[in-house]
Parts: structure tokens; C-alpha cells; sequence
């Protein structure tokens, strides 16, 4: 009975491990870790206790979801981890001095999954203006 002979070539073998290992590295740069994940309403929480230190005599509202403002204010732009593999939400904080009479308006659901503010202000509905 003949045998049955077969060709290995290592090479292709190493060639294929690399191919793999350099793909799982491309994808997992683009992830962060799950502790670095927490929820929307702690996130808007911590920016606003953030940015409420750093400017005390001011208004700050902190947003993840479609708005309008109108007045003067200082706006930041972040960006919120939301899954290991390197997706996020837009959140916008908004710094505003008093007596700037600024006028923001949630366009989307409220609750404080979507909103957070505090300082000086009136609240109508989904409407809030500085003082």
C-alpha cells in the first residue's frame, strides 16, 4: 500500500499567524476597556460636576441629545465611550456667565439620560434660560 506524502511549508503557516495577529491589533486599537465604560446618566453627571468646579460662577449644562442655543456661552465638545470597540456619543457641554440671557431648548427626549444643567436659570418644558 502506498503512503500518502504531503508538503508543509512552514513559512505559509507563520505568514497566516502573523496575518492574524497584525489584524487583531488593528482592530483592537480602536477598542478601550469596559471599565472605561459607564452609564449616560454618571457621564453627563461628572462633566457637569467637572466643569461646575471649574467655573463657579457660572451656568453649565451638559447634552447628549439635538438642541438649540441662543445667547453667548462657551461650548466643548466630547466624546462618550460607549462600546469596547471604540464607539461613541457626542455629548456638548455648555458653559454660560450670568445675565447672558441664553436660551437652550432640548430638541429630543429629556430625562437625565439626555440632559443635566445647574446655576441660574427658568425652566419651561424643554426650554431653559440662563439668567
Amino acid at each position: 500500500m502506498g503512503g500518502v506524502t504531503m508538503e508543509f511549508d512552514l513559512r505559509e503557516g507563520i505568514d497566516f499567524a502573523d496575518a492574524v495577529r497584525n489584524k487583531t491589533n488593528e482592530l483592537a486599537s480602536g477598542c478601550i476597556c469596559s471599565s472605561d465604560i459607564i452609564d449616560r446618566e454618571e457621564y453627563l453627571a461628572n462633566l457637569l460636576n467637572h466643569f461646575e468646579a471649574a467655573f463657579p460662577l457660572c451656568s453649565v449644562l451638559v447634552t447628549n441629545k439635538n438642541h438649540t442655543i441662543n445667547g453667548q456661552h462657551k461650548h466643548f465638545r466630547y466624546e462618550q465611550p460607549v462600546s469596547i470597540f471604540g464607539h461613541t456619543r457626542r455629548t456638548d457641554v455648555y458653559v454660560i456667565g450670568r445675565g447672558y440671557n441664553t436660551v437652550f431648548t432640548l430638541l429630543g427626549d429629556g430625562g437625565f439620560r439626555h440632559w443635566i444643567f445647574r446655576g441660574w436659570f427658568e425652566r419651561r418644558g424643554k426650554t431653559v434660560i440662563f439668567k
